[in-house]
């Protein structure tokens, strides 16, 4: 077994902490992609090595956090092939071998903690037919040879095949293949349009977010950080970039807002913090993966088919929460101090008789469970003989 400072950590087996490592170092190393995109604008260099290298270690990354997520989940490994730990791609492979003698298989993956995410896909609509069946030669007799042309043979918009290549083919075939090639041309190019918008989203979200984040981390002010380095002076990107303004903007902006601000974040985040409680102390549905922190289940985009309605309300509640705190730029010290005040300025608790509360021996429902209202099943009553 591996030995750090003396102790030995079993094989075949993870911790939170790790996993969360192996996200954040995939995540950074995803980020990392972007970044190197947006250098060729900004250096005179070749950087399709560093892009290739940077490729290939997100990919490694990515399999060791899937491969500790399936260790995490308790996942049935065939026994190893050598006496030390098992290499991510091991470990996939036991997990194949022993799904394959009889084992559950565990297809779940928690997603990689990712900052910044890709547009949404748009509706490309119906994509053009495929050539049915395998695409034979062409065959028909070249002129300068006259040996049978090896070209594939066209499509038509049918999905059929033409009797020959688009250069062999018969007239009359020739107005059903060239609507085909128009709408492959046209399919391709809005697919591969927003590609180019989505990595072009990506580029500056990134880049956006490293600036901020190591303006943050070394004490910097942010416009005189991206002046420096000549920067636009909100570096706003046409609205592609999301940079937070700094508290004295937010008050220029709205004079009376700050307070209005860090009250909206306290009530959100003490309202999340319960809610989450409450998640911990109930089952998880059948559709929840594994979680770092309790109750986290709640903050995981249910399956619409498989959830029931108040899994649903609950879910979108939660994750309103999140990005009300996410959204307004107050700090945990701050959140900390005056979430401090707000219950000691509480009013106290009324003298008349306090309600009734609930008995300790009804719980709270499960998600997707009808509450029974705290009845207990009546006792049956036996008849005297």
């Amino acid at each position: 077994m591996p030995t750090i400072n003396g102790q030995q950590f079993p094989i075949d087996q993870t911790t939170e902490m790790g996993i969360e490592f192996l996200g954040q170092i995939t995540r950074h190393l995803i980020e990392a992609q972007s970044v190197v995109e947006f250098l060729s604008t900004l250096v005179g260099l070749k950087l399709d090595e560093l892009a290739e290298d940077l490729s290939r270690a997100s990919g490694t990354a990515r399999e060791a956090f899937d491969a500790a997520n399936l260790l995490k989940a308790g996942a049935q490994l065939e026994e190893s092939w050598s006496t030390g730990p098992s290499r991510p791609k091991a470990i996939f492979a036991r997990h194949n071998a022993a799904v394959a003698a009889g084992a559950p298989e565990i297809t779940d993956q928690p997603p990689v903690p990712l900052v910044v995410h890709n547009l949404p896909t748009p509706d490309f609509g119906p994509a053009p037919p495929q050539a049915r069946g395998r695409r034979t030669t062409c065959g028909q007799p070249t002129k300068t040879t006259g040996k049978p042309c090896a070209k594939r043979r066209a499509t038509l918009d049918d999905g059929t095949q033409a009797d020959g290549c688009s250069q062999h083919m018969p007239d009359h075939q020739r107005p059903s293949w060239e609507r085909h090639k128009a709408r492959v041309d046209a399919w391709t190019a809005t697919v591969e349009q927003h590609h180019a918008k989505n990595r072009e989203h990506l580029m500056l979200e990134t880049v956006a977010l490293w600036l901020e984040r190591q303006s943050v981390e070394l004490g910097y002010d942010w416009e005189e950080f991206t002046r420096r380095l000549g920067a636009p002076e909100d570096f706003d990107t046409d609205g592609t970039a999301p940079v937070q303004q700094s508290r004295e903007q937010q008050q220029g902006l709205c004079p009376d807002c700050g307070p209005l601000i860090t009250d909206m974040s306290v009530l959100a985040s003490m309202s999340l913090r319960a809610l989450l409680n409450w998640a911990a102390e109930q089952r998880p549905p059948h559709w929840a993966r594994p979680v770092t922190k309790a109750g986290g289940w709640l903050l995981q985009a249910p399956p619409k088919n498989d959830a029931k309605e108040k899994e649903l309300s609950l879910y979108v509640a939660a994750d309103a929460l999140l990005e009300i705190r996410a959204m307004t730029p107050v700090s945990d010290k701050e959140l900390a101090a005056r979430e401090a005040e707000m219950i000691g300025a509480s009013p106290p608790a009324p003298t008349r008789s306090p309600v009734k509360p609930l008995s300790s021996s009804v719980n709270a429902p499960r998600p997707g469970v009808r509450p029974t209202g705290g009845k207990k099943p009546g006792k049956s009553r036996r008849k005297k003989r």
